[in-house]
């Protein structure tokens, strides 16, 4: 009979000095998406910002998961590599947000709530029509999609949206029939802190 194995991603020394593992699907079953898009804003094309948000029970470690632009035109183009050490926390607790921005973002000033972003990026996203996560093993977790013709596999087609006037592309969590439903409406970048 074979013995059982299980994977650890955790070693600490509890405070009576035993030796603890936590399993490694304590920090990997959260279910991280991409929450709200606004690609451009009352700013320009610039002026924009990705939401990440965990919809799960459990928190998510995100270090070295990547986030792509795509375009009809070539293959996805890496915007960023989240540090080691990020995590987006369980649904319904602080920390359960992550906001990126582009380097011309106007949240501070255009957008109401907590807007700040968390993580800043320089990549030019203005020919890009497609965005798309992947975990540390860069395997698709989630994408979503302005265009027809965006070059991430599989990506939910946002509706066309406002982006001038401020509005953005927002995840229907309450539609849960339809996971990738997208709704526009007012921006409402919210950060780690939201």
């Amino acid at each position: 009979m074979p013995i059982p194995t299980i994977a650890l991603t955790t070693v600490a020394i509890s405070a009576l000095g035993v030796l603890c593992a936590q399993p490694a699907a304590a920090m990997t079953t959260g279910n991280p998406v991409i929450s709200e898009l606004a690609p451009s804003g009352p700013g320009g094309s610039r002026d924009e910002y990705l939401e990440l948000h965990n919809d799960g029970d459990n928190p998510v470690s995100i270090g070295g998961w990547r986030l792509y632009a795509c375009d009809s035109a070539s293959s996805p183009s890496l915007m960023t590599t989240f540090p080691a050490g990020t995590i987006l926390a369980a649904r319904g607790e602080l920390g359960q947000y992550l906001l990126l921005a582009g380097d011309e973002y106007l949240g501070r000033s255009e957008h109401p709530g907590p807007q700040s972003p968390d993580i800043w990026y320089s990549f030019d996203t203005s020919a890009s029509d497609g965005w798309m996560l992947t975990d540390r093993y860069n395997r698709r977790v989630d994408g979503i999609g302005t265009g027809t013709g965006e070059g991430c596999d599989d990506n939910p087609l946002v509706p066309r949206c406002r982006w001038g006037d401020a509005e953005s592309a927002t995840r229907d969590f309450r539609a849960r029939a339809d996971a990738d439903g997208y709704v526009c409406g007012p921006a409402s970048p919210t950060n780690s802190m939201g």
